[in-house]
């Protein structure tokens, strides 16, 4: 019981020195996900003679390294750079710029944040199965996102990070006869850790 007590008191003592979200601080953040796609198919001729089954999945993992900037009281202003490496393709690069709100309790280590942002891509960074190898030359996929979670304070300067993600993709592809548009919207889950210096 004593134990208890004095990290009880030890813990109430540290939480003014939690890591603060004030202006002129910087926040670096790395964080990813990783995933594995997969489709199943089955193919009956219209005789229903001959039956082919198609299984395929891969794995893909995205990572981003994140500087933010913060300009007011839990508001800052971050460039995001990721990378995405997918098993049997290229790996696809990412850069965006995003507006974060994070929100501090005082008498807890958990703070809340929110963030919105867009900006290019040459290849989808969190993809499903049909788009998981597309890439470009040129940085020429158009990214949306908006993202909430907590942020968990260790210590003076300290960060884990839980997101949920949403991105929405868009691209052109030329063919052989034509175009066609392409719009990708997934959800997914992004884990991290940072520092505030």
């Amino acid at each position: 019981m004593r134990t208890v007590s004095i990290l009880t008191i030890f813990f109430i003592f540290t939480l003014p020195l939690q890591a603060q979200f004030l202006p002129g601080r910087v926040e670096l953040q790395l964080f990813g996900t990783v995933g594995s796609v997969s489709e199943s198919s089955t193919y009956v001729s219209p005789s229903g003679e001959e039956e082919t089954h198609d299984d395929e999945s891969m794995s893909y993992a995205y990572i981003a390294l994140t500087p933010g900037y913060y300009l007011f009281r839990g508001v800052s202003v971050e460039l995001e750079l990721g990378l995405r490496a997918a098993e049997g393709g290229p790996p696809a690069q990412i850069a965006l710029a995003n507006l974060s709100y994070s929100h501090s309790f005082p008498t807890s280590p958990i703070a809340l944040f929110a963030r919105a942002g867009g900006g290019l891509a040459n290849g989808v960074s969190i993809p499903n199965y049909l788009d998981l190898l597309y890439q470009t030359d040129g940085f020429d996929v158009t990214v949306l996102q908006a993202g909430a979670g907590i942020k968990i304070r260790t210590g003076r300067s300290g960060i884990i990070r839980v997101e949920i993600n949403y991105r929405n993709q868009q691209y052109d592809r030329d063919l052989l006869f034509g175009s066609s548009e392409h719009s990708l919207s997934t959800i997914a889950l992004l884990l991290g850790v940072g520092v505030l210096l």
